[in-house]
């Protein structure tokens, strides 16, 4: 029998996909697939959208010419 990664076989998947099912229900499953793949697709096109150059800090900072509101309110 062959191991998937992290140790898990195929009975392990299924016994996971059946209690799955029965937590949330056959007619649930299709939207939370659904808004799962709509997820990791913004958020794959995010993290693409990055320089990978760029730090965290340019990141969190405000454009240039543009002032913070927290800072003009003290």
């Amino acid at each position: 029998m062959r191991l998937m990664p992290f140790g898990v076989g195929q009975w392990e998947l299924i016994v996971l996909g059946v209690v799955i099912l029965l937590i949330f229900g056959s007619a649930k499953l299709p939207r939370m697939a659904r808004d799962l793949g709509r997820s990791v697709r913004e958020l794959k096109e995010t993290v693409e959208g990055v320089d990978p150059r760029t730090s965290i800090k340019e990141l969190e900072a405000p454009p240039a010419g543009r002032s913070d509101e927290r800072d003009s309110a003290a």
